[in-house]
Parts: C-alpha cells; structure tokens; sequence
C-alpha cells in the first residue's frame, strides 16, 4: 500500500493508494476516489477551497457512463454528467483517467474520454474532452527491483492544453502544468508503486 506526498504546485498532498479485492481506492485530503476493477469511478468526495462535493458513476442500460455528483452541503441540486471519469487537482484523479485505458505497459496507446473536471471551485464541475496517450515506458533499477515508468500526454482536445505524465503503476511520479493546471511532483513514497493498481476488470 503505497504512502507518499504529492508536492502540486508548491503544496503538500498526502495520500494512500492500494489495491483490493474490486478495486483500486486513493484517499488524500483533497480527494477520496473508489474504482472498480477497471479503474472506473464507483464514488468519489473532492474538496477544495473549503467545499466538498460527492459523487458516484453509474452505468445506463445502453452502457454509457454517467457521474452523478452534488455538495455534500446540499446547497445545489444533485447534476448529472455523461463522463467516463473525472479530473480534479488531485493526482490520484489523474491515475484513476489513464488507469482506465491502459494497464501498465511499454505499447502505445490512445484514446478520446469525455471527462468530468473539477477546479479549484468544486461546486464548478465541467465536462470536457480528454485525449490520453502512451508513448512508451522506460524500466529503472529500485531497491524494490524494476520500475517501469511510462510516458503519457493528456491534451485537452478543445484548448489544445497538454500535460505531460510520468506513472508508475498506481503513483503519479511527475506532471506538467497544462490541462492539469498545476505541476505534480512526487515528494515521497514510503513503499514501492503497486504494478497493476487492481487484479483486473470486474
């Protein structure tokens, strides 16, 4: 179960990150994220600038994805979005995105997702449109044996913002600001990456 420290944009992050039985689950004071076997999000709280809001994805009859999210305050009716995932200044939102494409690997790979992100103001949740790929992956020696570190952009498809992202397993371990608005860096880990985050799709 890996613990650490997201420094994002001058600001410290700690978070835990495991694996379980059906899913994945990131727990930080900004973000508090459960997927399911496919990285898909089954419930999520984000908070920032004082404000909570608190979701859930649902999957419709057809098979298209919907979040469903309202203030845990209640002051603003519960909204629903057509998203595949959500994107928020939490790295671990970050994870959970390429995570649901893509296992991890040295293949490239790319793909469109519509995506609901939250900002610094969390009651202000937009859906946009994501295009994430793998360029490839780079093994490094560790104390805990081979890392592989792989390569990923993040485009915002509408602003033509990009955000380079270096992943290992389920720890984000660099991010350039641009669609994610502010630069991540991993400031400390005190075990080793989970390799696969989750045992598979459920």
């Amino acid at each position: 179960m890996p613990r650490g420290v997201y420094s994002v944009a001058g600001r410290s992050e700690a978070f835990s990150c495991a694996p379980g039985p059906a899913g994945w689950r990131f727990v930080s004071d900004r973000l508090d994220l459960a997927c399911d076997g496919a990285f898909r999000a089954v419930r999520f709280v984000v908070t920032a600038g004082g404000r909570q809001v608190r979701g859930g994805g649902l999957r419709l009859d057809d098979g298209a994805p919907v979040l469903v999210w309202a203030p845990i305050d209640g002051s603003a009716a519960e909204r629903t979005t057509a998203a595949s995932g959500l994107l928020t200044p939490s790295p671990g939102s970050v994870v959970g995105l390429l995570r649901s494409v893509a296992g991890p690997g040295q293949e490239p790979v790319r793909a469109d997702l519509d995506v609901l992100r939250f900002g610094p103001d969390p009651l202000a949740g937009l859906r946009c449109r994501l295009r994430v790929s793998r360029s490839g992956a780079v093994s490094h020696d560790a104390p805990a044996g081979p890392l592989l570190v792989e390569t990923w952009q993040v485009t915002d498809v509408d602003t033509g913002l990009v955000s380079a992202v270096h992943l290992a397993g389920d720890v984000v371990l660099h991010a350039g600001a641009g669609v994610l608005d502010d630069e991540v860096e991993l400031d400390q880990l005190d075990g080793p990456p989970s390799p696969t985050g989750v045992p598979g799709p459920v």
